[in-house]
């Protein structure tokens, strides 16, 4: 009975070649240092209008993405906050960590070989035991290393830690992540739990 399971949802988007080019384009000028890597100085990269189209889908994909997990009653969804890119390179890597002030983070490959992973770490894991097992699955590991490919979409929740190993090899590696909120209407006023979220943008 596979109980509380945490939701990673798996696209893949259909970028054009000048969608692709621009975001590329912006290492090695407009970056600036991360922990174990590199981010784009600009991080509300899919606000550019060269990224209009793209930011369209990759909305849609995280309602998407809500509306399979949730299946709400009430008018609401998500919308994207910030959005940056990650450049790593050999002996690089992208530490462990959460995206706080998000409801669903994801990450869009632009740039990855075969042997790239993202690692997924269980949010509630027990580390008070250490019991060594023949066979790690589902239900009894402490972390998930997912394969990644070019033009992948990921979507996870934002509270669930994850991080890059460091890159052995001599590709760069390159993503683009972005954030995402709630709005419109939840809760009802007979349960006193009833808010309206409004996207500042709209």
């Amino acid at each position: 009975m596979p109980l509380f399971p945490t939701p990673v949802l798996v696209y893949e988007v259909e970028m054009e070649e000048k969608e692709k080019v621009f975001l590329l384009s912006q290492y090695p000028d407009n970056v600036t240092t991360n922990t174990g890597n590199l981010t784009s100085s600009d991080n509300n990269i899919l606000k550019r209008p060269e990224l209009q189209r793209l930011y369209e889908i990759l909305l849609s994909y995280v309602n998407d993405a809500f509306t399979r997990i949730h299946n709400p009653r009430q008018e609401c969804g998500l919308y994207i906050t910030q959005s940056w890119l990650n450049f790593s390179s050999k002996d690089q890597y992208h530490h462990r960590h959460t995206h706080p002030n998000s409801f669903y983070s994801a990450v869009l490959y632009l740039q990855v070989t075969e042997e790239d992973i993202i690692t997924l770490y269980h949010p509630n894991y027990d580390n008070s035991y250490e019991i060594y097992s023949n066979h790690y699955g589902l239900y009894n590991c402490n972390s998930w290393q997912v394969p990644v490919k070019d033009d992948m979409l990921l979507i996870f929740p934002s509270s669930l830690p994850h991080s890059v190993p460091t890159l052995k090899h001599d590709n760069m590696r390159v993503s683009l992540s972005f954030n995402t909120f709630l709005k419109g209407e939840f809760g009802s006023p007979a349960s006193l739990n009833h808010i309206v979220l409004k996207n500042n943008e709209t």
